[in-house]
């Protein structure tokens, strides 16, 4: 498992940014496929709001895309 822990600092920055977080929260809640982490549990401190989530070792696809530059179909799909 993994924490992915937001600081509320952010949150009350921007209440756009709240509402992002909270429909993030809602989707993970939902959505249950083996190509999306999963959501374990939630919940919140003084100073963050977590997500307890499935731990993903290799990374973000973010990341495997920068360091590849470029995807074949097959390998996006």
């Amino acid at each position: 498992m993994a924490i992915k822990s937001v600081n509320k600092q952010y949150l009350n920055d921007d209440v756009s940014n709240k509402k992002k977080l909270m429909q993030e929260l809602l989707i993970l809640q939902q959505i249950k496929h083996p190509n999306i982490v999963k959501l374990y549990d939630s919940f919140e401190t003084n100073k963050h709001v977590a997500f307890v989530i499935e731990m993903c070792g290799g990374g973000d696809i973010l990341n495997y895309v920068r360091k590849r530059k470029k995807l074949t179909e097959p390998i996006a799909k």
